[in-house]
């Protein structure tokens, strides 16, 4: 479950990142790090947010909806909540 979320979180901050092409949040260092490893690497990252969450940011969702339905709920509000 750890490496889920944690993959998750690297995602959601790669995938906002390049969105905003005004002001870069992968820092220069880390995106060369990035160009640089093969797919199969893991890169130790610290992503800063806003605001901190936690589990209970995500109680009112239901272990009943999709999971599809839930992946995109919990990636929106950790869009929302990076730096």
């Amino acid at each position: 479950m750890e490496k889920t979320i944690f993959s998750l979180l690297i995602f959601c901050f790669c995938f906002i990142s390049s969105l905003s092409a005004d002001s870069p949040k992968i820092h220069p260092d880390l995106q060369n790090k990035m160009n640089a490893t093969t797919d199969n690497s893991s890169i130790p990252i610290y992503i800063l947010m806003n605001e901190h969450l936690n589990l209970s940011d995500f109680d009112d969702i239901s272990y009943d909806t999709p999971k599809h339905e839930r992946r995109r709920i919990v990636i929106e509000r950790l869009k929302n909540s990076c730096k």
